[in-house]
């Protein structure tokens, strides 16, 4: 009898034991896909720090404040250009062609000092090119974000005083 008790014990704990390891299991999932599926979290693309899984990312020079930038499977968001406006009464003017091959994609503008994102500058839906867009004083990053995106193209990137 008390042998019967013992196994049956053991049978609960042990079933509670694997109940337990899969809800630990499955917060720890739900953790990670909330980190890397950020393309509505404002929040987190404002961050300064990056978020995000691709591969073969590239981008590189293609002469004075332009650069070509292709991805494959970008989740979350990465900074493309970060800069900083020391005087008040800056520019920035941004353009950009890019084509979406896969997924979901946009461009944003972000004020990484208040951790807030200012525009989307380009999306599957829109592609505005900011002209001559005053920014005070502050930091600031260009950021791709995406969710199992694949895209390439180029963008150009002028920080000017004069209006």
């Amino acid at each position: 009898m008390v042998m019967k008790m013992n196994k049956k014990r053991a049978c609960v704990v042990t079933a509670l034991c694997i109940v337990f390891a899969l809800l630990l299991i499955l917060v720890t999932y739900l953790r990670y896909m909330s980190k890397h599926n950020i393309y509505d979290n404002e929040k987190l693309i404002a961050n300064r720090e990056d978020y995000y899984s691709a591969t073969e990312f590239q981008m590189f020079p293609l002469g004075e404040n332009r650069w070509n930038v292709s991805v494959e499977k970008l989740s979350g968001a990465i900074t493309l250009q970060s800069f900083s406006i020391s005087e008040s009464g800056k520019f920035i003017s941004f353009s950009t062609n890019m084509e979406i091959i896969k997924g979901e994609f946009k461009i944003v503008l972000v004020d990484t000092d208040n951790e807030i994102v200012l525009e989307t500058i380009f999306n599957d839906i829109t592609n505005i090119s900011l002209d001559k867009h005053k920014l005070n004083h502050g930091n600031y990053a260009i950021k791709a974000v995406g969710t199992n995106a694949k895209m390439e193209g180029d963008f150009t990137l002028i920080l000017s005083g004069d209006e």
